[in-house]
């Protein structure tokens, strides 16, 4: 009873936060209803996550990605984890069907050394340290930045792998969506959304509701999503935006099919999380820029998960809550010359707990706790003559329970002044603080250092054709250490402890093109090498070859059918069972998708997953979904 009634509060609470907020700015809407808003201006397309500053696509490095509202809606794109999974040099894989604890190895590095941002603000990671990727939806987003490789001297611990930022849209006029859809597995979901500008005021909202039944026994997945984007200028030099974003999902969670006692029909996780945060940015003339940004978020997870060995099982119920605070200050300084200074100043507390809600807490100590740091970072980027750019970056950490990482990074691009070719390289340094998780867990140990990388990519770029056919190739290699490693179960009193040493190189090719309006494609290639120096083994679950390819027949101005595919080849895994590591089998998964416009506001779209019913773990002992089919309608206005 105690479970069930701890599980209803946290859903009851995170629900009427989500609403509350819907109804809050739809208030918002109605009240601007009757002033006109300005003609809508095209911009050109501009990435912020690789220097903390925006900066166009064609100038950035092949190992920066991103993707945009539209290739949301032609690939039918609802989770961040869709986008990602088209990304070279970005692996995931879930622990079960939709809704599952999806794992993130940013070229080769644990899912925990890559951080997440929503419009710069940073994501709470929870108790473990990795995010709900799977949760976090593409309602209202224009689109996903993604920043391969070490990334602490811009934004600190978890910099090891690399940072992806969600950017939502920021409204030019006034427009709402509708959109329905259901298919196999008892799949039904829903999405609302507005975002409008009225004068000096420009605002976002998108929300969302799914339910599945997936097809595995307790295996039930619904989640809502709320996201939140206001924008407001106080007076010519003076703007305030604030953000908000809240997700709550419940799943079942039957266990490995390999494990003793599978399914376990009594299993869940709850997940409630949100972050809300307001930022003023001050414009002193053309060269000074000032933001100052506070975020408070949490995440909250509840959760029984059960363990049969030998004939007997052990049971722990927990309620797991990340409370983190941050304020950031930043200046940007634009000199003359093509001179541009970044700096900066961030405070964070994070706090935790951990509370063991059964009735016998055996398995699991209660943990309250927190720490602090304070950070100072600077940047320098110059576009010198001849197509020449540098830029370089030092960051210190200053931890209150850890050792204080001082990081580095230096990059120079060349645009050779025919073919329209550009060269890249980086060297850079980074570092991911111990998780609360790893302290505190099941094996945990207070004394862990912070893991730390070092590494350098050299590649090349070129657009060719007027743009028509896009390029990139490249190399990276990163040496880690201190890297934070679990005991086997089977060792008694053992805890988790700093003993890695880890290795990961490898190649990223993308190839988009467009040859003809009615055509288009994408190709996607990553070579990784990843390997526990200890050991002298395969790092598990990093795939040596992932393929990923698409394209896309425009038939018409009203239909476009899409076919893409995804090959994941020469990996090695944690048997379920005897927890041995060894090879898995490849598999290969192609998806079909279909665009109906009936009229300029109206669509249809349909799609097949898993197009020939491959059967396939992503994780051992995790069955992936098979064959589904789904529709949907989508009604949008201007």
């Amino acid at each position: 009873m105690k479970k069930d009634l701890t599980a209803a509060f946290r859903r009851t609470i995170c629900r009427r936060l989500l609403w509350s907020q819907l109804l809050l700015f739809s208030a918002s809407s109605v009240l601007a209803e009757g002033v006109e808003p300005e003609e809508p201006v095209p911009l050109e397309r501009y990435v912020v996550v690789a220097y903390r500053s925006e900066r166009p696509v064609s100038q950035i490095s092949p190992s920066t990605s991103v993707l945009t509202d539209e290739d949301f809606a032609d690939w039918q794109m609802t989770t961040v984890t869709d986008a990602l999974q088209q990304m070279a040099g970005m692996t995931l894989f879930a622990s079960g069907q939709s809704g599952a604890l999806r794992s993130l190895f940013t070229r080769g590095t644990n899912s925990d050394h890559t951080m997440v941002l929503f419009n710069g603000r940073k994501l709470n990671p929870g108790f473990s340290g990795v995010y709900n990727l799977s949760l976090l939806r593409l309602d209202g987003v224009e689109q996903v930045e993604v920043l391969r490789g070490a990334s602490s001297t811009l934004y600190g611990s978890e910099g090891i792998g690399g940072v992806i930022n969600i950017v939502t849209r920021q409204a030019q006029g006034k427009s709402v969506y509708l959109e329905a859809g259901g298919g196999s597995f008892d799949t039904v979901s829903m999405a609302v959304g507005t975002d409008y500008r009225v004068q000096d005021l420009r605002v976002n909202v998108g929300g969302s509701w799914m339910r599945t039944a997936n097809d595995e026994p307790n295996h039930d997945y619904e989640q809502s999503n709320l996201q939140v984007s206001v924008d407001y200028a106080l007076n010519e030099n003076l703007t305030l935006d604030v953000q908000a974003l809240f997700f709550d999902a419940l799943s079942g969670t039957p266990g490995n099919r390999k494990a003793e006692g599978f399914p376990q029909m009594a299993d869940f996780q709850d997940t409630c999380s949100w972050i809300i945060s307001p930022r003023f940015r001050i414009q002193m003339g053309e060269e000074i820029g000032v933001s100052m940004t506070y975020s408070r978020s949490e995440d909250t997870l509840v959760g029984k998960t059960t363990t049969v060995f030998g004939g007997f099982a052990f049971a722990s119920f927990n309620d797991f809550k990340t409370a983190v605070d941050q304020a950031d200050l930043q200046v940007d300084v634009d000199f003359r010359l093509g001179i541009k200074i970044n700096a900066g100043f961030t405070y964070l507390h994070e706090g935790f707990l951990q509370e063991d809600l059964g009735e016998f807490a055996l398995d699991r100590f209660p943990a309250d706790d927190s720490w602090n740091s304070r950070s100072v970072f600077a940047q320098v980027q110059w576009d010198l003559p001849n197509g020449f750019y540098i830029s370089g970056g030092v960051r210190y950490d200053r931890y209150s329970d850890f050792d204080s990482p001082l990081t580095g990074d230096f990059r120079v691009s060349y645009r050779y002044p025919y073919g329209n070719l550009t060269l890249f390289f980086k060297s850079a340094t980074g570092y991911s603080i111990p998780q609360a998780f790893d302290i505190y867990g099941a094996f945990g140990n207070p004394f862990l250092k912070s893991e730390q990388s070092d590494g350098w990519e050299l590649g090349l770029k070129q657009s060719l054709w007027e743009d028509r056919i896009q390029w990139s190739a490249l190399y990276f290699h990163n040496y880690l250490t201190n890297l934070i490693e679990f005991p086997s179960v089977f060792t008694p009193g053992s805890t988790t402890e700093n003993v890695g040493l880890a290795e990961t190189s490898g190649v990223e090719f993308t190839l988009t093109s467009r040859p003809a309006e009615f055509f288009s494609l994408y190709l996607h290639y990553t070579y990784l090498e990843a390997d526990d120096l200890d050991k002298d083994t395969r790092l598990a679950r990093r795939p040596r070859h992932q393929l990923n390819a698409g394209m896309m027949a425009h038939l018409s101005e009203n239909l476009d059918l899409g076919l893409s595919l995804r090959h994941v080849a020469d990996r090695e895994d944690i048997d379920g069972a005897t927890f041995s590591q060894g090879l898995v089998d490849n598999f290969t998964v192609v998806g079909f998708r279909v665009n109906w416009h009936l009229r300029e506001n109206l669509t249809l779209f349909a799609r097949l997953d898993n197009l020939f019913d491959e059967a396939y773990d992503e994780v051992d002992g995790f069955r992936a979904l098979g064959r589904g089919a789904f529709a949907g309608i989508r009604a949008a206005w201007k």
